[in-house]
């Protein structure tokens, strides 16, 4: 082979070669160059003026000797800005970084000609974020000097790197007094602001006795006389706010109207973040009202301002009309600001004083549930439906107060028999004069409520079954299912297709829904088994018939479930098997398949299920539960 063809041939077995380490390899790629803003000497330029967002990354940079530890982070990938501003004033300067990255940047601002003799001036070490979907950027805040060059580093905490966008942000347009922003008269009203890179003004007052530091201002000139409630929401921000209602012109002649920190609205929920402030005041009508906002302990951030005033649903003559469904939900209610009128009735017997008003028209005849559901918590609600046409002709339906439930038995709940086509008039008030948020639900009863109308289970093994017991009611004539009075029952039936082992069934334990502490249990719930006779009496159980099992609890739904059967046992029929009393009885003793118990509450679901035959090594650890 010649010269030339022994080259050509190492070349190709070469690349060859290249090629199969990258297929073996494919994880390694070749090294990105650094940034070209790298260095300290390198710092990008940045107009003197605010702009657009500057892209940027730390990918593959390096920290130079001599550098400092931006914001106290351990950040080894570092990039550097210029800044020489035009005018003086307060300015934050804030990094985006999005898109699924785990970067956290760190922004540090300093004053100096050289990487390793810089003078901090400002950075974000408190609020290291990337800024992504609800989250707020980070800001290195600061009082900027027009003509001074100002040194930005930007890095990533824990050493970590990626792209990003670097932001600067003014104060806000209603940073001081005399340019609060205007609010328009007709509530409610809701304005989304933020006192982000904010200051205090000389001569300004603490509001809610904290020094703050950072408000912004607000005014309100009303044209109708009423009780009004202006609170802060917090969705996704930082600020821990502070609020306070003024009158006067300048500074230096307020006089405080209302002011708070924390509360009423400061209640964490999807909502809010729980530190929020809220006031009430009666306004006058043409008096104008400066209203601040700061945030405790100098936080700063997002939120919306809310004025609200009375309910458009307050009198009983302007109701909120419900949809005239079978089932009704809504939600985001209130009766803050709501009044009662002259000759209104005390709802469920308590006098109240802040109602408001519903109007509901059924679809068709028959039982149904109406309830109130959790809000902010502040409320205790009084809930009772009527039928009438004036406020003080009203005939009750039915009235409620301090249903179980998870809103520590602050809600209501209650059932009654509809006529289709017929006006009901619903209130809802505070139990004591509490005031809050609430929703509305409505339920009709579930179809198996009577005997009659029992829900065949599927003769198939396992079978499930989910269902209500709200709006549920009792037959006339129906026993105290397992010793309890109950109330609230619904009704299955289950006729097996082949003949089953013996089974023994566990008690079914459930929390009691009426009772005030959560870890009360409840006797049997299905009492299609019932321990009874002697440990030893014994008969073959094939249950070969149909059976009627029964669900019960206090308005609420709950869950049972079979799941199998215990090491061979024989049951005998009772002398209370006659009617619709129960049907087996047994005493036979399983030490290893131990109870098993839970805890229910109103809102969930109601669930029967009957697995098949068990296997040998299985008879022993199956039995009966009840779960929620």
């Amino acid at each position: 082979m010649s010269t030339a063809g022994r080259s050509i041939s190492s070349r190709w077995l070469f690349a060859s070669l290249l090629l199969s380490l990258a297929l073996l390899f494919p994880g390694v790629e070749a090294h990105a160059a650094s940034p070209a803003n790298d260095t300290f000497a390198a710092a990008t330029g940045l107009a003197g003026t605010f702009h657009d967002a500057s892209p940027g990354s730390t990918v593959e940079a390096t920290k130079e000797e001599g550098e400092p530890d931006h914001a106290e982070s351990l950040a080894t990938h570092t990039v550097w800005y210029s800044w020489t501003p035009t005018e003086s004033g307060p300015v934050g300067v804030k990094v985006r970084s999005c898109l699924g990255q785990t970067f956290e940047p760190v922004i540090a601002v300093y004053t100096g000609a050289a990487v390793n003799a810089l003078t901090p001036v400002a950075d974000n070490a408190p609020w290291f974020s990337s800024g992504c979907i609800f989250s707020e950027p980070g800001l290195a805040e600061f009082e900027a000097m027009a003509g001074i060059t100002y040194r930005i580093a930007v890095a990533g905490a824990d050493e970590t790197s990626g792209t990003f966008e670097l932001e600067f942000e003014a104060a806000p347009a209603n940073d001081d007094f005399a340019n609060a922003k205007i609010v328009e008269a007709q509530l409610p009203q809701t304005l989304t602001s933020t006192n982000v890179v904010s200051t205090k003004e000389p001569e300004e007052p603490d509001h809610a006795g904290d020094p703050g530091g950072h408000s912004v201002w607000f005014e309100w000139t009303p044209t109708v006389s009423e009780p009004v409630d202006v609170s802060t929401c917090a969705q996704f921000g930082r600020i821990d706010a502070v609020l306070a209602v003024y009158t006067g012109s300048s500074l230096g002649s307020l006089t405080e109207i209302a002011s708070n920190d924390d509360g009423p609205e400061a209640v964490s929920n999807f909502e809010c973040l729980g530190n929020d402030s809220g006031v009430s005041f009666e306004a006058e009508t043409g008096t104008t009202y400066r209203i601040a906002v700061d945030g405790a302990g100098g936080t700063v951030g997002r939120f919306n301002l809310r004025i609200r005033g009375r309910p458009e649903n307050d009198d009983f003559a302007s109701p909120q009309v419900l949809p005239p469904n079978v089932q009704v939900f809504t939600n985001k209610l209130t009766n803050k600001g709501a009044t009662k009128e002259p000759e209104e009735p005390d709802h469920a017997g308590d006098p109240g004083g802040h109602s408001v008003w519903f109007e509901w028209t059924p679809p068709a005849s028959g039982r149904y549930g109406i309830s109130t559901e959790c809000g902010d918590g502040n409320l205790d609600s009084l809930l009772a439906v009527y039928t009438g046409s004036a406020v003080g002709g009203l005939t009750e339906i039915a009235g409620n107060d301090d249903s179980p439930s998870a809103c520590k038995n602050t809600a209501s709940q209650l059932e009654f028999e509809a006529t289709a086509s017929t006006s009901y008039r619903i209130a809802v008030d505070g139990k004591a004069g509490s005031t809050g948020s609430f929703a509305v639900k409505i339920d009709p009863a579930p179809e198996n409520d009577a005997f009659a109308a029992a829900d065949d289970l599927s003769p198939e093994l396992p079978t499930d079954n989910l269902n209500w017991t709200r709006g549920a009611s009792k037959e006339v004539g129906e026993p105290e299912h397992a010793g309890e009075p109950g109330g609230h029952s619904v009704w299955y039936s289950w006729t097996p297709r082949a003949r089953h082992p013996p089974r023994r069934l566990h008690r079914l334990l459930s929390r009691r829904a009426d009772r005030s502490r959560e870890q009360r249990r409840l006797a049997a719930l299905l009492p299609l088994f019932r321990q009874r006779g002697r440990d030893r009496s014994q008969s073959r159980h094939h249950l070969p018939d149909r059976r009627r099992l029964q669900g019960r609890g206090k308005a609420g739904p709950l869950h049972a479930r079979t799941i199998g059967a215990a090491r061979q046992r024989r049951l005998r029929r009772g002398a209370g098997s006659r009617g619709l009393g129960p049907l087996w009885h047994d005493r036979v003793r399983n030490q290893r398949a131990g109870r098993a118990r839970t805890r229910w509450s109103a809102g969930r679901p109601f669930g029967l299920v009957r697995m098949d035959r068990p296997d040998e090594s299985d008879r022993d650890r199956q039995g009966m539960r009840c779960w929620g």
